[in-house]
Formats: C-alpha cells, structure tokens, sequence
C-alpha cells in the first residue's frame, strides 16, 4: 500500500480551507460531492435531498433511512464540474449557519479538491465540528472516488452515530425547505 496522501489544512479566523488531490477525474469527484441518488460517503453517508440547484433553492443531509436530519441549508453556487456551495446549518445546535465551498481543479495526478467553510465563529460548536470534520470530509471523499466505499473503521463506526442522534433531529422537524420560513 502508497503512503496516505495528505490533507491540507488551513485555517484563520472564521475560515477554514481544507485541500487533498483525489486520483479520478473532476467528474467522477464532482459526481460523488453532489450525489442525491443514495448514499454520499463523503457528507458522513448521508443522503443529500435537494430542492434544486438554483441559489437559494433548500438542501438537507438525512441518515440513510430518512428518519434523521443532521444538516440544512440553502445552495448559494452552482457551477459544475467545478464549484458547488451551500449554507449548512447543523440541526442539533442553535447556532448561525456558516457556508461550505467545495471546489475542484485538475492536476496532475488527479483532481484537486478544496473544501471552503467560511464564516464559522471561532469557540462554536460548529466551528469545531467543521475544524475537525474538514479534514475526514476530504479522507471520505478520497476513499469514496478511489477505492468505491468508505474505510471499514468508518463503516463499523457509522451506526454509532446514527444512534447519537436526537429527537431534535428527527426530520419530521426538518421538512425539506421548512427551515426558511423561521428567517
């Protein structure tokens, strides 16, 4: 087996970059970022439900079954294959939205993939969940494009997470879009 590549990470205030090069196309990496059709292993394997890809059109990341809903928001950019951007609101805190860029860029190698969260305020929980989730975010997606699937540790791990969740976000809360009308 290669050497693990390295993920890149920046961050500065209420900014955080996060960069790794992914061996597949922009297509192929594009395709499992903006995946709505089951499983994105990337997002912690939760399935994206959107409303469109239009700014300002709702987004929300439900567990597998449906039952739970651990992120909203609203799409801001839509530019494929390159760039895709949304709010995100993580639905067990009472905090600020903050916004998530992912943008990809080939290079040799592969396809550059940077993940952007601005606006995050620097103590929140939202802030460390998105300090320390950046960089698994880029391992998932790497694993996800390279190998097909995400790590047996992260499998074995994953319904422990689903367990944590909490009737709050259960997400009869959280209709798609329903979020907006509270602004």
């Amino acid at each position: 087996m290669g050497k693990k590549a390295a993920v890149e990470k920046t961050i500065s205030g209420g900014r955080m970059v996060f960069r790794t090069v992914i061996r597949g196309s922009v297509q192929q990496v594009w395709d499992e970022v903006t995946r709505t059709d089951g499983v994105n292993t990337a997002f912690f394997c939760a399935v994206m439900e959107m409303q469109g890809r239009s700014p300002g059109d709702a987004l929300a990341m439900r567990t597998k079954n449906g039952k739970y809903t651990s992120v909203v928001g609203e799409v801001t950019e839509w530019d494929p294959p390159r760039r895709f951007a949304h709010t995100m609101r993580f639905t067990h805190l009472d905090e600020a939205p903050v916004l998530a860029a992912y943008e990809l860029e080939e290079v040799d190698g592969g396809t550059q993939f940077t993940l952007i969260v601005e606006g995050a305020t620097p103590g929140t929980k939202s802030y460390k969940g998105m300090a320390g989730g950046g960089t698994m975010i880029c391992n998932l997606l790497r694993a996800a494009v390279e190998r097909g699937r995400a790590p047996l540790w992260f499998r074995a791990f994953l319904p422990l997470v689903t367990m944590m969740m909490t009737k709050r976000q259960r997400s009869e809360h959280w209709a798609l879009g329903s979020w907006k009308k509270e602004a």
